[in-house]
């Protein structure tokens, strides 16, 4: 898994089974983070490489809490 599937990661909880069925919740505390490397790589076409330096930059901490 790579830097985005962990990021991505760190902002869906599983929450236990109700009725048979799992649940997934959006973390909002660092669902943030996710959205904004969407719209970069999205909608301002920055590469996979530009976001990290970005999230670097800003001194945003990565889902294991060090450099990107």
């Amino acid at each position: 898994m790579g830097w985005v599937g962990r990021l991505m990661a760190t902002a869906i909880s599983r929450q236990p089974k109700a009725e048979g069925q799992a649940r997934y919740e959006i973390v909002e505390g660092q669902a943030h983070v996710i959205r904004q490397v969407f719209d970069w790589v999205g909608r301002e076409r920055l590469s996979l490489g530009e976001a990290k330096r970005w999230l670097t930059a800003a001194g945003v901490p990565s889902p294991r809490g060090k450099t990107w």
